[in-house]
């Protein structure tokens, strides 16, 4: 009982020293005469304070990482990128930031704090090259208004690779699209071919565990555009098609949560996929 209630005052006390770092980032407006670079080195000083009173647990491997390979940590896990996917919220950003570097250690293991390259001698395997390589997902050009596009066919995917490598893919693709700030405030967009007429099941397991990253350590903001071209005359397949968005949908919006959005578009008619992605932008 005494433990438990000084666990419960040890937490009373982090939740005082973390007062003063608030939701806002430093509190500073935008009529304050610093410059973007000011305002980002706080919020950064910020994040640092944050994680200091974090509990042990949380903190742990991020705190290995800064031991083992501090600047990696800086390059490739700039804190501004968990301040801006949190909404300028310094104690999320930290809590995220720490989250981050767990999930990193739990996928990739001892080559954890290498870095995050595709040449074979960091942190991705030769094996991991060969899956990113296959296409899937696959960055293509900005849409007329300046969106970020990715494409995602389910059927390039490489048949051989393991859960572990498709894992550790992930992460390097997250890497990547979080260099552009816009990926932590509007997110990028995914169209991702669902359903097509010979109708194949999802990874759920996969699908589940992406998605949960997205919604917990990723700093990146993604919007699913689900493309869904159902087989014709087929009624056993149609249930089946039926079935495959709403658990797709499903996994989204449990695991994501307000870091994902998700839009089905379903080929009823010829073109219908393509016209409402060129409403889109």
């Amino acid at each position: 009982m005494i433990d438990g209630l000084n666990a419960m005052a040890d937490q009373h006390r982090q939740q005082q020293q973390f007062t003063s770092l608030s939701t806002n980032t430093t509190g500073i407006s935008n009529d304050d005469g610093l410059t973007k670079e000011e305002k980002e080195a706080i919020a950064r000083k910020q994040v640092a304070d944050a994680i200091r009173v974090l509990p042990e647990d949380e903190k742990s491997v991020y705190m290995e990482a800064m031991e083992e390979a501090p600047e990696l940590v800086q390059v490739e896990t700039d804190a501004m990128q968990f301040v801006r996917i949190c909404d300028r919220d310094i104690w999320a950003a930290a809590k995220r930031l720490c989250n981050y570097w767990k999930e990193r250690k739990v996928t990739f293991k001892e080559r954890a704090f290498l870095p995050m390259t595709i040449t074979g001698d960091g942190a991705l395997t030769k094996e991991d090259t060969l899956c990113l390589q296959a296409g899937y997902p696959c960055v293509i050009p900005q849409s007329t208004c300046g969106k970020i596009m990715v494409y995602g066919d389910r059927r390039q995917a490489l048949a051989t690779a393991t859960f572990e490598s498709k894992s550790r893919c992930c992460f390097y693709f997250a890497k990547k699209m979080a260099e552009h700030e816009q990926v932590q405030t509007e997110g990028f967009h995914a169209l991702l071919l669902l359903v097509v007429p010979r109708a194949q099941d999802i990874d759920h397991r996969f699908m589940k565990y992406i998605w949960g990253l997205c919604g917990d350590a990723y700093p990146i903001k993604i919007n699913i555009h689900y493309l869904c071209y159902f087989p014709k005359m087929i009624t056993g397949l149609h249930y089946f098609a039926q079935e495959v968005i709403s658990k797709a949908v499903v996994y989204a919006m449990e695991r994501g949560g307000r870091f994902l959005t998700t839009e089905v578009h379903i080929e009823q008619e010829p073109g219908d996929v393509l016209d409402s992605l060129y409403e889109m932008g």
